[in-house]
């Protein structure tokens, strides 16, 4: 019997109220070296639906000290290349220096090769050779290419970008997503719900669901994110890089039917304004998250800002990503990424190339 259990939580008083629950479930790692792995994808605030809240982390790690234990590493792998910037506008920095734990980029620890069916992707050697108890800490939240995101799609934020690339553009994405769930078992399991996000996540693009203050946790990865789904309003059978869990689910804590939500679903075609931006399950991270990217550096450029905004009221913009074809009504035709530069070739249209692209290459179409 896999036993997750749901808790309310007072979003003024987390860290306090992670360690009551962690000590009333009674977890204590084995091993004595810890390894967190949170979700914190992009450059987003503390507070952010987008990113496990660090004070989450924060009680985990207040716990886990209490105990005993003492040698805590902190590891994540964001999509932006300003990997530093990301620790510190999330709050991570501060968190480490807080807690005299280590933090870490993952592209810069060790790597060990991994065959995932036909793929062959690299991860943290750490997971490979069980040195460390893993603690899996995703955020609750839509997305564009695997419908949810959750604990089992955490983990490909602990893969190379080079092995992302591969997940997305070789065989199924969702099938390879549950390779990686079934080769690569965390400890310990948490959803962070406090906040949450639903519509056109992983980004900005979706819509915060506020005050749901909710955390789910447990041993079975396959377990916890059954629940989450559930909790999302999401039938799990639906969300195809699901694995349907082995043992009968006992749930503790909270009533499911008080706290479940029906979450807006993402949709492969959305827009802003007069900029439609189109999606597959190919559409990867980088390519998802440029809109933000294009938001700010807009910004900073009043000439591109203006012209930016010409088209989006008067005109129109088609920023297509993922391999998508094209649509039957467009305007001025933007496509993002390597995965459609033989499309581009085809019709002769404009690409922004990379994997990811640079978002300043945008600015200058």
């Amino acid at each position: 019997m896999s036993q997750v259990y749901i808790k309310n939580i007072r979003a003024k008083k987390i860290e306090k109220e992670i360690k009551a629950i962690l000590t009333s479930i009674g977890y204590l790692p084995k091993n004595k070296k810890i390894f967190i792995k949170p979700n914190v994808c992009g450059l987003y605030k503390p507070n952010s639906p987008c990113i496990v809240n660090p004070r989450v982390v924060g009680g985990v790690i207040e716990y886990l000290k209490d105990n005993g234990y003492r040698d805590i590493l902190i590891g994540e792998l964001p999509v932006p290349k300003d990997t530093d910037g990301v620790f510190t506008i999330s709050g991570y920095r501060l968190l480490s220096k807080k807690y005299n734990v280590k933090l870490t980029d993952l592209s810069f620890c060790a790597r060990g090769r991994l065959e995932l069916g036909d793929l062959s992707i690299e991860l943290p050697e750490l997971l490979l050779n069980n040195e460390y108890e893993y603690i899996n800490i995703a955020k609750m939240k839509t997305h564009i290419q695997t419908k949810i995101s959750l604990c089992t799609k955490n983990q490909k934020g602990l893969v190379d970008f080079t092995g992302r690339r591969i997940m997305h553009v070789k065989g199924d994405l969702h099938e390879n997503i549950k390779l990686l769930g079934r080769m690569i078992k965390p400890d310990f399991c948490i959803i962070d719900s406090i906040n949450a996000l639903e519509g056109d996540g992983p980004g900005i693009s979706g819509t915060e669901i506020m005050k749901l203050n909710v955390i789910i946790l447990g041993e079975s990865m396959d377990a916890v994110d059954w629940v989450g789904a559930q909790l999302m309003g999401i039938e799990p059978v639906t969300v195809r890089h699901l694995s349907m869990p082995r043992e009968e689910i006992s749930i503790i804590g909270e009533n499911m039917e008080e706290v479940k939500r029906e979450f807006l679903l993402p949709k492969t075609h959305f827009q802003k304004f007069n900029i439609h931006f189109w999606v597959t399950d190919k559409t990867c991270s980088g390519c998802s998250e440029i809109i933000g990217g294009i938001k700010k550096s807009l910004i900073k450029s009043p000439i591109c800002l203006l012209r930016f905004l010409w088209q989006a009221f008067f005109g129109r913009i088609d920023i297509l990503t993922g391999g998508v074809d094209i649509p039957d009504r467009h305007g001025k035709l933007i496509c993002l990424g390597d995965c459609m530069e033989e499309k581009c070739k085809l019709h002769n249209l404009s690409i922004i190339k990379g994997c990811p692209p640079d978002v300043r290459d945008f600015l200058t179409l």
